[in-house]
């Protein structure tokens, strides 16, 4: 967690994750791009399914572990031919996480210095839809980063058999999550909703109430980068015994 003071725009990214962050680093490649939609908010009505107790909530996460499937090049292919003949919103979403960049990347910096980015998955991924259509591109993306996901919705199971099949670490469970119910549930990094609405501001109401890390709401349907955490590792050279880069050149 860099202080701001003397950071360079561009090559020092500050900030953090967790306690002390809620999303790219001030400074790096995609923090303007946190303050902009890329599409016009759509309407999503709230979910009139059934409310799932969070005790198992609670359980489907635990069970969800991503490290193998983290580690697979394949994960962009895997999902495509998982969602052969699914939505179309679904396959955007796919579409548009295999287009985004994660890195990692060696940023400019003083002579001297080392600054390089990383963007790991963020993690545990709760995706509340409220559409079954909706909640599958929530979770294709949260996949495709190598995060696993877990989907509450209105045919929820359904939805995400086929992805499971194909080996992607998702649970689907049928019905919806409540405001207070999203309070206690444990393990979350963040959480998708799509639309602006009273649900969706219950939502987030919700988790500013949390202790712990802070989790955001994510409300746009296709934005592949907010599942990505994002580190960055700063090395003075010289300090480390040279600069071999600059001792390189000059040879």
């Amino acid at each position: 967690n860099r202080n701001q003071i003397g950071a360079i725009v561009g090559s020092q990214p500050f900030g953090g994750e967790g306690l002390s962050g809620t999303g790219p680093k001030a400074g790096g490649p995609n923090y303007v791009a946190r303050f902009r939609r890329t599409e016009a908010p759509s309407d999503h009505p709230a979910p009139k399914a059934e409310p799932v107790n969070a005790a198992q909530v609670n359980d489907a996460l635990a069970a969800l572990d991503a490290n193998s499937w983290a580690a697979r090049g394949n994960r962009i292919q895997l999902l495509r031919r998982a969602l052969e003949g699914q939505s179309t919103i679904a396959r955007r979403a796919v579409n548009a996480a295999a287009a985004f960049d994660s890195g990692p990347f060696k940023l400019p910096g003083p002579t001297g210095e080392s600054n390089r980015l990383s963007m790991p998955p963020k993690g545990h991924i709760l995706c509340l839809g409220p559409e079954p259509e909706t909640a599958l591109a929530q979770a294709a993306q949260a996949l495709a980063a190598g995060c696993p996901a877990l989907v509450v919705a209105t045919d929820a199971e359904q939805t995400v058999a086929a992805l499971a099949a194909a080996g992607a670490p998702v649970i689907g469970i049928d019905g919806t999550v409540t405001a207070d119910a999203l309070k206690v549930i444990e393990g979350l990094v963040t959480v998708c909703a799509a639309g602006a609405s009273d649900w969706t501001r219950d939502l987030r109401i919700a988790l500013a109430s949390r202790d712990g890390r802070i989790v955001p709401l994510e409300t746009e349907v296709i934005c592949p980068a907010r599942f990505y955490a994002e580190r960055h590792i700063c090395i003075d050279t010289t300090a480390a015994g040279g600069n071999a880069s600059l001792l390189a050149a000059v040879a």
